[in-house]
């Protein structure tokens, strides 16, 4: 409970720092820096029916985006496999065939997945970001902002208080 109280906390001292951070800085940080960024992590894909002048890289850029998730997720799988002490080969040689199809068919769409996931989240929170930060720059002139960050923190101060004590 207390990691909430400190999120809310967090999130009401932004939003009544932002009437000295300034509007400007905040279309600074929202144009200049997390646009830019999300539109090199998730770029808009055009294809184009004659590749003949396109390098061999450029042809297959989705083909190699798409093996990036696929090594990142063998490299999370192993990862976790190391972690927690999961030995894949000892459970292959006790079990029935029939669970070797299905481990042969999870190691082709599980490392896909895991790794997709962490490039995924990371891509909905700049997204997510970038429209609190324009909805913070719309609300500031206003006062809407201010009264929520006080509400916001009164909030968690009461919060701590009645549930912490």
């Amino acid at each position: 409970m207390a990691v909430i109280f400190d999120t809310v906390e967090l999130l009401a001292v932004f939003l009544l720092a932002v009437e000295a951070i300034k509007v400007e800085n905040l279309s600074v940080l929202v144009g200049g820096y997390l646009r830019p960024l999300i539109s090199r992590l998730n770029p808009r894909i055009t294809f184009v029916d004659d590749d003949s002048h396109l390098s061999f890289f450029e042809r297959n850029m989705v083909n190699f985006f798409l093996l990036g998730f696929y090594v990142l997720g063998f490299a999370i799988i192993f990862s976790a496999f190391n972690v927690y002490n999961i030995d894949v080969i000892g459970f292959l040689r006790e079990s029935a065939p029939v669970y070797w199809v299905l481990s042969i068919l999870g190691l082709l769409i599980v490392p896909f997945i895991a790794g997709f996931f962490p490039y995924q989240l990371i891509v909905w929170f700049l997204e997510y970001s970038v429209k609190f930060l324009t909805w913070v720059q719309l609300r500031t002139h206003t006062g809407a902002v201010g009264i929520l960050g006080f509400a916001l923190f009164a909030l968690q101060f009461l919060g701590r208080r009645i549930w912490i004590s």
